[in-house]
């Protein structure tokens, strides 16, 4: 069962988002029908608008399997109020070879159930964790051959306002950069209230909204008022396949380096830090 690789691609400027509306009844019914889940219709339907896509760019599917992240949840109960993520993830191979939708189900279903039994780690409990383990995991994650990912994430539960007007829909989009947090420290400076600042290893581990280093997603507000040539840099920015930056002090004239290469970052980061100009 070969995994595909022609999905592998960086996402630039020309990304598209699509968006594709459904019953929640009647994907229930469809989940009851085939002793399935709600999220293992939704991946069922993942699989089949794959199979359509790459059949209209004339690819061969015949056979072909796609493997998809799926966060796990680890809560025991899902009801009560929510208290930050406690999730995994899995790895699910999607038949896109399988014509029939039913049966494309019913193998998603056991392939999802097989492995939500395994035990998991939290990602949260990972990143939160030692230097080297950190390391590790990213290095895992980054080597795993996955082509696409998912995200099930439940709508709010009582009616929410922006402005006065009601809120009628959300979506999800998803970040397309491991799951990485923004580690920077200039969000923990503004939480300080001093710019420039210099860092404890306590203050960048205290695990509050500002930090980003532990905390997943981008601070709660922003940090600074942007000037005419950082908008301007938002609005057209230079394409890419970064993943990490950091100041090159090799460069000397104050410059950051950019790249994808984790060994890279890590080797520029220790002369920052040697030069006294990394925390």
């Amino acid at each position: 069962m070969p995994s595909f690789d022609r999905l592998d691609r960086v996402v630039g400027l020309d990304r598209n988002i699509a968006l594709v509306r459904s019953s929640l009844g009647q994907v229930k019914q469809i989940a009851h029908r085939h002793d399935a889940t709600v999220n293992d219709v939704l991946l069922a339907a993942t699989a089949g608008g794959l199979r359509a896509l790459l059949r209209s760019r004339g690819e061969l599917v015949e056979d072909l399997v796609v493997p998809i992240y799926v966060p796990v949840s680890l809560r025991r109960s899902p009801s009560g109020p929510q208290q930050g993520n406690l999730i995994a993830q899995m790895v699910v191979p999607l038949p896109l070879g399988e014509s029939d939708s039913g049966h494309r189900l019913r193998q998603i279903a056991a392939a999802t159930a097989a492995r939500k039994s395994r035990r998991r780690t939290s990602l949260g409990t990972l990143i939160r964790g030692p230097r080297i383990v950190r390391r590790l995991m990213l290095k895992a994650v980054l080597q795993q051959r996955v082509n696409a990912t998912s995200a099930s994430i439940p709508g709010p539960t009582r009616p929410l306002y922006l402005s006065g007007a009601r809120l009628l829909e959300a979506f999800p989009v998803l970040p397309l950069v491991a799951n990485e947090p923004l580690g920077i420290d200039a969000t923990s400076c503004y939480e300080k209230n001093q710019i420039p600042c210099e860092l404890t290893t306590a203050e960048l581990e205290d695990n509050t909204p500002y930090d980003t280093r532990n905390q997943v997603g981008l601070p709660p507000t922003p940090i600074a008022s942007p000037g005419r040539d950082s908008l301007y840099a938002a609005l057209n920015p230079a394409e890419g396949d970064w993943h990490w930056y950091v100041l090159d002090v090799e460069a000397g004239d104050g410059s950051s380096l950019f790249t994808n290469d984790y060994e890279e970052f890590q080797a520029a980061k220790e002369r920052c830090v040697e030069a006294g100009k990394c925390g």
